[in-house]
């Protein structure tokens, strides 16, 4: 590669020093996710707040982190939207 793009610091590549590489981090910009016409039909039975991830649920996705965040907040529901990996043990 000649450019290499990464979203985690960590995960810059051990020859950024030979190769440009840029670190451009996770997030979002929340006015473009605001919801403008209510929730949509999928969570009308969701009980309040709703804290949606999207993306990849992979090796390093933090599973007992959510875990506990949904333990912890018990008046919210947990969306996770997106491919498992199929090496991960969801136990």
């Amino acid at each position: 590669a000649s450019f290499v793009l990464h979203t985690a610091a960590d995960l810059a590549p051990p020859q950024q020093r030979t190769k440009p590489s840029r670190h451009i981090p996770n997030g979002v910009q929340y006015d473009l996710f605001q919801a403008r016409h209510g929730k949509p039909d999928e969570y009308a039975g969701l009980a309040g707040p709703i804290i949606v991830y999207v993306g990849a649920i992979e090796s390093w996705f933090d599973i007992p982190g959510v875990a506990e965040a949904a333990r912890s907040l018990p008046h919210a529901s947990f969306v996770l939207i997106g491919p498992v990996s199929e090496e991960l043990d969801m136990g």
